[in-house]
């Protein structure tokens, strides 16, 4: 007896997302494909390419969600208004490393050099919105000579540099509290606008 498939009642491309993410929750990108993607989902071989032309299209729709949920973490332990700036940057900081360290196949999807679609609407706008926190927690920052662009590559270089060697000795010395612990430590004094 054939096993049915499962009706996505025209909810199919997000049950296909949802999918990908979680292959990429157990595995990495090499574990990514159309027809694992369609086993997973629980459809037809040929389902996926309805709503995805090829794997880039794919990986851009995953990569849209994953800047979602990258922004929602790095939003989810900043404090209310009126903020302390470096507790901002702080909470932002582990954010981005819980999202890194619990994502680690999405997280080197976004930023390991993935072929994407650079004309997605929908993933520019995911990733600008993700920008943004970034932007936002550097805002209070004192500008040097570079202005705030310089405040925000520094601050994404300490924090994007300490998630990858997270992520690089993971299965070794370093679990989250330490990167926490870290982040706390290499961030360095900031000046602060008042």
């Amino acid at each position: 007896m054939v096993k049915k498939k499962p009706h996505h009642h025209g909810n199919l491309r997000a049950a296909l997302i949802e999918a990908g993410l979680e292959l990429l929750q157990v595995g990495n990108l090499e574990t990514l494909s159309m027809r694992k993607l369609a086993v997973k989902a629980g459809v037809s071989h040929a389902a996926p390419a309805h709503h995805f032309a090829n794997l880039t299209a794919l990986h851009s729709a995953l990569m849209t969600e994953g800047y979602k949920m990258f922004a929602e973490s790095m939003r989810a332990d900043m404090p209310p208004e009126p903020r302390d700036p470096r507790e901002t940057i702080l909470a932002a900081g582990r954010g981005y490393l819980t999202f890194a360290l619990s994502n680690e196949g999405l997280f080197n999807l976004m930023f390991g050099g993935t072929p994407r679609d650079h004309n997605d609407e929908n993933l520019n706008q995911a990733a600008d919105d993700a920008y943004d926190v970034l932007r936002e927690i550097c805002a209070p920052i004192v500008k040097g000579e570079g202005g705030s662009q310089t405040n925000e590559t520094m601050i994404w270089a300490l924090i994007h540099g300490l998630a990858r060697l997270a992520l690089h000795t993971k299965r070794g010395s370093i679990n989250a509290a330490q990167a926490f612990e870290t982040w706390r430590l290499i961030l360095p004094p900031l000046e602060f606008e008042t």
